[in-house]
């Protein structure tokens, strides 16, 4: 009934995120060049956003390659794995996809690159050959199964930086994890309620522009808000187009920039 980020479970009680912050931190420390590769729905490009901002603000060489729905279809494939390595990615972190990508983990292992993959998705009779797995429907993490997608990311940036991190992109998460339309009970609730508050009271650029183009009021965005008017436009960019403009919308730093995206996903819509 009262919602505290001090109620958020130690993201260290994930499976294998040990194992994916070692690898991450090495990446940064040593230059490497990141790749997250997300979804194009709303939980996807949440996700991506905010471990781009995070890895970003670590001064690390990260980009986002987010597949074109209809050229190629849902999760990791072939052609973007061959392209990510002729660009130097060392690393791939997968966000909302990735736990059935078997056949291209193991070829972007052949090409020498690592990949995590951070997913809520069903698990089938076995994972993939990846450093580390985060998922919350593995047998062992049966008590955070209902995460999103964006949820497994805010536990990786949780782990990484702390709640000091983490509370930066609570916005993103509430809006991801309302979108993915999973139940709002434990660690959900707590950032779908937190992130709103955050949200009402100091919106990012491209969140505030997505509400002035639905004309909402931004100090009083609620749930039904988010899934009826601001998460339909952030899906509509990789239903017509690219959901690239969408993570550029939640990523902006220019005003002018944020208002012409929104407006972009506001027609697409």
């Amino acid at each position: 009934m009262y919602p505290d980020i001090k109620n958020l479970k130690d993201p260290f009680s994930l499976a294998d995120m040990d194992k994916a912050v070692a690898r991450i931190k090495k990446a940064v420390e040593s230059g490497q060049r990141i790749t997250i590769y997300g979804d194009y729905d709303v939980d996807g490009v949440t996700a991506s956003a905010i471990l781009y901002l995070y890895l970003k603000d670590l001064g690390s060489d990260v980009n986002v390659y987010i597949p074109h729905r209809y050229g190629e279809g849902y999760g990791l494939n072939i052609g973007a794995i061959e392209t990510l390595h002729g660009r130097g990615t060392e690393l791939i972190i997968t966000v909302d996809c990735g736990i059935t990508s078997f056949a291209e983990i193991e070829l972007a292992r052949e090409l020498g690159m690592d990949v995590i993959v951070t997913d809520h998705h069903n698990i089938d009779k076995s994972m993939p050959s990846a450093t580390a797995v985060i998922n919350p429907k593995r047998p062992e993490n049966s008590d955070q199964d209902e995460l999103a997608g964006v949820g497994v990311a805010a536990k990786l940036v949780h782990a990484m930086g702390g709640i000091e991190a983490l509370e930066e992109f609570l916005d993103l998460v509430a809006i991801g994890t309302i979108a993915d339309i999973v139940p709002l009970l434990v660690e959900n609730r707590v950032f779908a309620a937190i992130g709103l508050k955050h949200i009402n009271s100091n919106p990012r650029l491209g969140i505030r522009a997505l509400a002035e183009v639905s004309r909402l009021d931004y100090s009083k965005i609620t749930s039904q808000n988010i899934a009826f008017g601001i998460a339909p436009r952030i899906n509509a960019a990789g239903r017509m187009d690219s959901a690239l403009d969408a993570f550029r919308l939640l990523t902006a730093e220019d005003p002018k920039t944020a208002a012409n995206l929104a407006l972009k996903l506001d027609m697409a819509n």
